[in-house]
């Protein structure tokens, strides 16, 4: 009886151990599966669109090597929205970090913006939807805003604006006169200075 109680422990020793080494082999297929999936997502972020909007008057060029090298992503006015691969955007980033910095262009892509680590960067800088949103902002709100933009969005505000009110748009007269008080010029003037260069030309 004894010798027939071992070898039914044997038997269940060698099933547990089968079992062991069956589990242990199905978690080494298991992570060489997901290791050999994770280059898979470079491709897709490289092939995937990302969305780039203007934030500049006039034309903007965004180019994948710098100084006009490479390929170029043109934009005509502010506001104007391009699809740009993954891949390309990376470059252009990295060849265009001073117009970042200067708020000439914005990225809709949040994960591409923690990915390629410029949210610190476009913390200071607001959107086209942000920009155009100050128009409606009370004084006190509008002031608290237009006083913290980086110099350079503070200017393009202001041109666009200007061509605003140019073209016959009405703005509330309490943020014309927050401008006009934080640049120490008046607003309606450059205006009408605007409408007198239109006219010289043509437009």
């Amino acid at each position: 009886m004894a010798v027939a109680k071992k070898e039914v422990v044997s038997e269940s020793e060698e099933l547990l151990k089968k079992q062991l080494q069956d589990l242990q082999e199905q978690i080494a297929l298991m992570m060489k599966v997901q290791n050999s999936q994770k280059p898979q997502k470079e491709i897709i972020d490289g092939d995937r669109d990302v969305f780039v909007v203007s934030l500049v008057r006039g034309f903007l060029n965004l180019s994948t090597e710098g100084d006009g090298k490479g390929y170029i992503y043109k934009f005509e006015h502010f506001g104007e929205e391009i699809a740009i691969r993954y891949s390309d955007l990376k470059l252009v980033v990295k060849s265009n970090r001073k117009m970042i910095n200067k708020g000439r262009f914005y990225i809709y892509d949040e994960e591409f913006i923690e990915q390629q680590r410029l949210k610190q960067a476009f913390d200071k800088i607001l959107s086209k939807d942000e920009m155009e949103a100050l128009y409606s902002k009370p004084k006190k709100e509008f002031t608290k805003i237009f006083s913290k933009m980086i110099p350079s969005q503070q200017g393009m505000f202001i041109a666009l604006l200007i061509d605003t009110m140019r073209d016959g748009n009405e703005v509330d007269a309490n943020i014309v006169q927050v401008v006009s008080e934080e640049i120490g010029k008046n607003i309606y003037d450059m205006v009408k200075e605007s409408k007198l260069y239109a006219k010289l030309k043509g437009e």
